[in-house]
């Protein structure tokens, strides 16, 4: 296990976004003995510049609570669960929705939630697809709902030319909406070059 802890003038640090440093701890199987220790340098402020950061040296677990000793503590989340909320996170404002989840976050929640599957996507640093949910506060319309959800269905399985008229199909009940023209967007764009070794999910470079 690769665990990092955030500090930032030789003192654990809470604003893991802009520390300074971070000390990368690695742990046998059992996870009862330090085995390694190296000091990495943040040479860019942000989080996703540290989730990024996280993602190159491994860091696969999440740390939340008071971290350190009787005379210095503070309290700070870090790891591979908080990489992927950060990202999430980013990706509001390019599907126009108030709250972007994962499929994981959605499989703890019950029924009384607003939520739709808009994509799914490769985050920076990840292999795997994630399903990608948009949470509202209000119900959406039903015929937008069964409209998307089939344009989705067809993207996914790569069948651009016949998904995005459902978008446009989407688009005429709510034209503003963001999720609904990108998806149109990529759809044209993909039928006109397909994306090669398509598995259904998106690819994100950004950070």
């Amino acid at each position: 296990m690769i665990i990092a802890v955030s500090y930032k003038d030789g003192e654990i640090y809470e604003h893991f976004g802009h520390a300074e440093y971070f000390a990368i701890y690695t742990t046998n199987n059992d996870q009862t003995e330090i085995t390694g220790k190296k000091v990495i340098e943040v040479k860019e402020t942000g989080h996703q510049a540290v989730a990024d950061l996280m993602d190159e040296n491994g860091v696969d677990v999440v740390i939340v609570g008071n971290i350190g000793c009787k005379d210095k503590t503070d309290y700070t989340v870090i790891g591979d669960s908080a990489n992927l909320a950060s990202r999430l996170e980013g990706l509001t404002k390019q599907y126009g929705a108030r709250i972007i989840i994962s499929q994981a976050v959605r499989n703890e929640l019950d029924e009384g939630y607003n939520l739709l599957q808009v994509d799914t996507v490769k985050v920076k640093g990840k292999e795997l697809g994630v399903q990608v949910y948009r949470s509202d506060l209000k119900p959406l319309d039903k015929e937008y709902i069964q409209l998307y959800e089939k344009g989705l269905s067809l993207y996914i399985n790569g069948a651009f030319n016949l998904a995005a008229p459902y978008f446009e199909q989407a688009l005429e009940i709510f034209p503003v909406d963001r999720a609904a023209t990108l998806m149109k967007n990529r759809c044209i764009e993909f039928s006109a070059v397909p994306p090669e070794n398509w598995d259904g999910a998106i690819s994100l470079t950004s950070k």
